[in-house]
């Protein structure tokens, strides 16, 4: 489970939103993934959009700060994925497939109205092609078709973030579930356009369990990895 905790020392509330990591089957319908841009590369232009920034990404527990403006404006995200060997263990290492580094990914914040455009970097170094879906992005996909990155290439694509909320973004390549559990996944909120209460302190919890075990094979001892999430 992952959630986003934002905790208020002087109002003795803690609002917990919470989401679990699930493979999306559907979308709302739409006639064509909104995440793809015009194939003559000239883009829309919303007037209500004002304004460009680059979005401040962290890894957990820390979450950007809070968006304080009042018009949407145009957003970029750069995500780098990285396949990175982590300490699992005492004498264990693991090679984690990650969204800037780290498992959970990146967190993302952005603001009901924004336009965001999406940059997805393969290292050189990774071995293996990526992809992302993000579940706020309104369309089949969530930008997985238009994001399809082998290693040393990167991807663009734009959205309109539609609909506030916490949502869940992971990898969407082949086969899904050895990429999300090798720790391609991450959250993405959409700050709603009246903004959310102010509170002391916010942090990003993601709960993840690696069980390995030892185990023999043919006389030697051996690794034996298994994973589960709560």
């Amino acid at each position: 489970m992952k959630m986003l905790i934002r905790d208020s020392m002087q109002s003795g509330v803690t609002a917990l939103a919470a989401v679990l990591l699930a493979v999306s089957a559907s979308r709302l319908p739409a006639a064509a993934d909104q995440a793809v841009a015009p194939s003559n590369g000239v883009k829309p232009v919303d007037p209500e959009v004002t304004g460009v920034e680059t979005a401040v990404l962290t890894q957990a527990p820390n979450v950007p700060p809070p968006i304080t403006r009042k018009k949407p404006a145009k957003v970029i995200v750069n995500v780098e994925v990285r396949e990175v060997t982590k300490r699992l263990a005492d004498g264990v290492e693991y090679v984690f497939w990650t969204f800037g580094g780290d498992v959970p990914g990146s967190f993302i914040r952005v603001r009901e109205g924004d336009q965001v455009e999406f940059h997805l970097n393969n290292h050189q170094n990774n071995k293996m092609p990526h992809n992302i879906d993000l579940h706020a992005v309104t369309g089949p996909g969530g930008g997985a078709t238009s994001s399809f990155t082998a290693p040393g290439h990167s991807s663009q694509f734009s959205f309109k973030a539609l609909n506030p909320g916490l949502y869940v973004y992971h990898c969407a390549t082949a086969p899904v579930g050895m990429h999300v559990g090798n720790g391609m996944y991450g959250l993405i909120l959409v700050e709603p356009k009246e903004g959310l209460p102010p509170v002391d302190r916010e942090y990003y919890d993601a709960r993840r369990v690696l069980h390995h075990r030892q185990i023999w094979r043919g006389g030697a001892p051996g690794i034996r990895h298994e994973q589960g999430y709560r």
